[in-house]
């Protein structure tokens, strides 16, 4: 991204920086600013790596950001390397990279992004153009004002993918890409601006003065800036899988005990709730007849059908062993009943009675199984919730008691 921003004459004649302070200057600064995303690209490979990929988009903002990042060094060499290289090359890689990152935010949020007309714009239209007007020093104001509006438009496009997101864990890191790109944006159109009225970088380094120099380093902070949006992207995926797997029973995907109380914490203490108890009877003797590997398939086959069947404002969890359940609560609507919790507790029964559970023998052979479910019910609220799981599970004994494969509710 090219971050020299060209203003007016009376503007640039100010005195050099580079008296003061010898170290800083364009060069330096493109120098220590594309370092320095080339480490963040770094990081971000390695966090990355470390998920195998999971983060849709990863993949292809990591590639914009290093090749951004490469694009920011090669222009900071103007005047010290052929033009073809710290301006045509630059260029290509700034908008490329830029249009990567895009990309990748996009896939992020679940929608597609083309590539292939940005690459065909870019090799057929970008670089003959700009190699035309440099033929010309004279129409270096033109060169500097279209790149300048292509680029602001690529971080605009940045920016309105980030602020797309509207998944909580991702706020944060959005947050940071979008003011970063906004003043990117900015930026690069007071550099057009600059360009229209007839100044931009001459042939050679460069001018060292404070503005140019503060421009410079204001842009390459927010550069850093939108990489340091993606790692904290990456990051909060991380940190997403991790509480993912605090919160679930890796074995069915059901909510486990901790991520109940998680919900449980979120609810009015004063909400009504239903707890259905479901156990799945003698799970034991499929253990010990066909082995652990089909009882957990069997675990599996009746946690995904509690899933599908679960309705609104049930939280379907595994406690423990066998014994899976539903929480049932409505905080901003009408509070389930026990008669309710009763209805889907028995569609429920039936529907295991009827359903035949597909497993694989320990020759590899497919195999079908039958097991029936018993259920106890109760209902309380939020604050009492410990109690109704008691009496649920004081229910869910009768249940058993009484001959398995039934719906036992609490005071009926």
């Amino acid at each position: 991204m090219s971050y020299g921003v060209a203003l007016p004459d009376r503007i640039w004649a100010s005195a050099p920086l580079q008296q003061s302070v010898p170290w800083l200057d364009p060069l330096s600064t493109g120098i220590t600013v594309a370092i320095s995303g080339l480490m963040l690209c770094l990081l971000l490979f390695g966090v990355g790596y470390l998920q195998r990929w999971q983060l849709p988009g990863m993949r292809t903002w990591t590639a914009g950001a290093a090749v951004a990042s490469a694009g920011v060094g090669l222009h900071a060499m103007h005047g010290y390397v052929p033009m073809f290289w710290s301006i045509i090359v630059p260029l290509l890689c700034s908008l490329g990279g830029a249009y990567l990152i895009w990309m990748g935010v996009r896939r992020l949020s679940g929608r597609s992004a083309p590539w292939l007309p940005a690459v065909g714009v870019s090799i057929f239209v970008l670089a003959p153009l700009n190699a035309w007007l440099l033929l010309d020093p004279e129409r270096t104001p033109i060169r500097v004002a279209i790149n300048s509006c292509l680029m602001a438009s690529v971080n605009a496009m940045i920016w309105w993918a980030a602020r797309s997101e509207r998944r909580r864990h991702y706020r944060p890191g959005m947050r940071v890409v979008m003011v970063c790109t906004g003043v990117l944006v900015f930026a690069q159109l007071l550099r057009a601006y600059g360009g229209l009225v007839g100044v931009s970088g001459n042939p050679g380094p460069l001018p060292n003065t404070p503005l140019a120099t503060g421009l410079t380093l204001a842009a390459g902070a927010c550069f850093i800036g939108t990489l340091l949006g993606l790692v904290l992207l990456a990051s909060a995926q991380l940190l997403h899988s991790l509480d993912t797997l605090v919160r679930t029973d890796p074995l069915t995907g059901l909510a486990n005990r901790h991520g109940l109380r998680s919900e449980l914490d979120g609810w009015p203490p004063s909400a009504r709730l239903a707890v259905i108890l479901l156990d799945l009877d003698h799970f034991k003797r499929v253990n010990d007849t066909h082995g652990h590997s089909v009882g957990d398939q069997v675990l599996r086959g009746v946690g995904a059908h509690l899933m599908r069947h679960a309705l609104p404002g049930m939280l379907p969890v595994r406690l423990g062993g066998e014994e899976l359940g539903i929480v049932w609560c409505r905080p901003r609507g009408d509070a389930p009943s026990a008669q309710e919790a009763r209805a889907w507790a028995l569609q429920f029964v039936q529907q295991m009675r009827e359903q035949d559970h597909e497993w694989m023998t320990r020759a590899g052979q497919p195999g079908k199984l039958r097991v029936t479910v018993s259920a106890g019910v109760a209902t309380g609220t939020v604050a009492g919730f410990e109690p109704t799981l008691r009496r649920a599970d004081e229910a869910l004994y009768r249940a058993k008691a009484a001959g398995r494969d039934r719906v036992e509710v609490d005071g009926l």
